[in-house]
């Protein structure tokens, strides 16, 4: 089984009265055309050449590549696959004692050595065994659904908050997801996955 990430869309609502907003870490100038362009230190105008959209534009983030370099969800997939294989071992064990019993009993029965009070008490045993297992399955899969929930619900969250403080930090009008194509200078992916890997490492170590 793996991590089913859905697409996400993000609302880009005006925040609630009372919302703090997050001070710029740049300061804008206007030009000619009335647009905006972000101070960048030397190491952002390599990983970002391109200036920043003017206040009050509509920008857009590639949801994709966004899912794909989040550490968040990195760490968090490669997290929930260890528990996934953790949980897969552990049913397998049981299903593979449950066999070996089963033909143990089968091969007994065969040459005659069991008697019937004895091939009574081992069915039973192995007919508990089966139906633990169907309810091991049964709870194994319910719990790996609830973890990938609970996951994709704390990436969603985290995202969805960024991008609301994001915005209102940008002035940007409104933040797309799912464009299929866009004018380069508009998409805003690759701050916004560094800045989201950032805080995540802060996070981690505060």
């Amino acid at each position: 089984m793996i991590l089913a990430m859905a697409g996400m869309m993000w609302s880009c609502n005006q925040p609630k009265a009372g919302e703090e907003q997050v001070a710029t870490d740049s300061t804008a100038q206007p030009n000619d055309e009335v647009a905006v362009v972000e101070e960048v230190t030397e190491m952002d105008a390599v990983s970002n050449p391109q200036q920043a959209p003017a206040s009050g534009s509509i920008v857009y983030i590639n949801s994709d590549t966004l899912w794909n370099n989040y550490q968040f969800v990195i760490e968090g997939t490669e997290k929930l696959n260890r528990t996934e294989a953790s949980m897969r071992k552990r049913y397998e064990a049981k299903a593979k004692k449950f066999q070996s019993e089963y033909e143990n009993y089968m091969k007994q029965g065969q040459a005659g050595m069991l008697t019937l009070k004895q091939q009574q008490d081992t069915e039973l045993s192995l007919k508990q065994q089966q139906q633990e297992l169907v309810d091991m399955d049964k709870n194994l899969s319910e719990q790996l659904i609830r973890a990938k929930q609970m996951l994709n619900q704390q990436i969603n969250d985290t995202i969805f908050a960024f991008i609301q403080r994001y915005r209102i930090e940008k002035g940007y009008s409104m933040i797309l997801t799912g464009v299929i194509d866009g004018d380069p200078a508009l998409d805003v992916t690759r701050d916004v996955v560094d800045r989201l890997n950032a805080k995540y490492e802060f996070d981690k170590k505060h």
